[in-house]
């Protein structure tokens, strides 16, 4: 990345000085499509108030873990613990709609899950598929709607395909053992555990086999709560929402949701729209070398390929909006001075409506009674 934008350099430098005239609509138009961008993004996030403001001691925490499993959010995840934590919640619960993801990450969040100091509950709210299973097995407490799935958590490579023997029998072996681990430490079924990934696994309690050998594991919601010798199969129950989770699981206190920041909310969509941006960053890159004295495609290429591979680190800067938005709107000033004097007003005007947007708007505070 870096030697392409080096030669990008280069190009520029080759080109007479007197075409910055002819390439002001083009950064007109550049800066008027990231200012839109922001303004739009930043306008229909989630306003949330300061999590630490809301939450007391005693009151139960939810978390929403949707969709794709990937460091965005891990960092989502690691902030609610720990802010839930720090307040003294009597519980925190998950609520899990998620087909799965990577399994480095999906490790990771495993990890801060053990090492949770309040109880821990999974509200599987459709779907734990692959390393959602593997998260849920990681929380103390399973509770499900009654039309939902947990299981088929078997390793596979990014494009679908299945990964060569040796290496798929080395990541099973290794990743069984762990997921088995964990649902020792949490109070579950280590066999049921291990059998989501492992299609050689046969689950039997007693004389009774529950699950053969020759396919991963998948459980409905029936078939999770069912009660074998008195216990639980994996989940101890059916709930309709998060209020009869508690409900049933009798948590008092008032439920106090964490949502995620701007910040965290962007890295999401950046990791759903990865394959555009790396599309777009070739695209742009690919025209910037056949079209001579065109800038737009070289910068619109640049900040594909910098969201690509850096965009899930904005998660990391959760609770920085408003300072973003101010230095954004700085910057905007500065291209309307520099380039742009006497000719238009419209990035000083968008400027200031970002310095003042998140300002001015009220939070919206997530918060009921669990009774």
């Amino acid at each position: 990345m870096k030697m392409g934008l080096s030669i990008l350099e280069g190009r520029r430098l080759c080109r007479p000085t007197n075409n910055l005239a002819a390439r002001r609509p083009s950064l007109q138009a550049v800066s008027l499509l990231i200012t839109t961008i922001a303004a739009a993004a930043f306008c229909i996030l989630p306003e949330t108030a300061d999590a630490r403001d809301l939450i007391h001691k005693g009151d139960v925490v939810t978390v929403p873990l949707r969709g794709e499993v990937a460091p965005s959010l891990l960092a989502f995840l690691r902030r609610a613990v720990k802010t839930a934590e720090s307040n003294e919640a009597s519980a925190i619960i998950f609520e899990m709609n998620t087909y799965g993801g990577r399994l480095d990450t999906a490790a990771d969040i495993v990890n801060v899950l053990n090492q949770t100091k309040i109880p821990t509950y999974t509200f599987i709210n459709t779907n734990a598929g692959s390393a959602g299973a593997i998260i849920a097995i990681a929380t103390q407490h399973i509770f499900m709607t009654p039309v939902s799935a947990i299981g088929a958590a078997a390793p596979i490579l990014p494009t679908g395909e299945d990964l060569p023997a040796t290496a798929k029998e080395k990541t099973i072996s290794y990743w069984s053992a762990l997921i088995r681990g964990s649902a020792i430490k949490n109070g579950h079924n280590p066999d049921v555990a291990e059998a989501f990934m492992n299609k050689d696994k046969e689950v039997k309690i007693g004389d009774r086999v529950i699950h053969l050998k020759g396919a991963v594991l998948t459980l409905n919601a029936q078939e999770a709560t069912e009660r074998i010798n008195g216990k639980p199969f994996l989940a101890e129950g059916v709930a309709d929402s998060i209020v009869d989770l508690t409900k049933k699981a009798s948590l008092a206190g008032n439920v106090v949701a964490i949502e995620p920041t701007g910040f965290e909310q962007i890295a999401f969509w950046i990791t759903a729209l990865a394959p555009l941006l790396l599309l777009g960053g070739i695209l742009g890159a690919y025209l910037e070398f056949k079209i001579p004295g065109v800038t737009w495609p070289g910068i619109i290429s640049a900040v594909c390929f910098a969201l690509f591979f850096l965009g899930h680190y904005l998660a990391g800067l959760a609770g920085w909006e408003v300072v973003a938005l101010f230095v954004l709107g700085m910057v905007l000033v500065l291209i309307e001075i520099l380039f742009f004097a006497h000719t238009t007003i419209v990035f000083g005007g968008r400027s200031s409506s970002l310095l003042c947007s998140r300002v001015i708007c009220p939070a919206r505070v997530f918060i009921g009674d669990s009774h």
